[in-house]
């Protein structure tokens, strides 16, 4: 897991740092590619993500990551703060559709 800062995403929204939002690999976002990507079937579908036994977060997906690796999510700053430290940047979570 990673953290970006959310504007206008592949889903056709403008979000925000503080928003429990997401952006799914490429790979998995085109997996459900359609004429207009705002109609993706992933565009808000809910994730659960957590480490380390500590509670989990949910965050909805807005956007789609090119440099993510296929499993990877790169979330909001406050929704990666709520499982780990901004400063450590890059994170091993698990994750489930919810």
């Amino acid at each position: 897991m990673t953290y970006h800062n959310p504007a206008l995403g592949a889903c056709g929204q403008i979000n925000g740092d503080e928003d429990p939002v997401v952006a799914i690999s490429h790979l998995l976002f085109d997996e459900g590619a359609t004429p207009n990507p705002n109609k993706n079937p992933h565009c808000n579908r809910m994730i659960r993500a957590w480490r380390n036994g500590n509670a989990p977060i949910v965050v909805r997906v807005v956007d789609r990551c090119v440099r993510c690796k296929h499993d990877d999510i790169d979330v909001s700053p406050s929704s990666f703060a709520q499982l780990v430290n901004l400063a450590n940047g890059n994170v091993y979570v698990q994750w489930e559709w919810a």
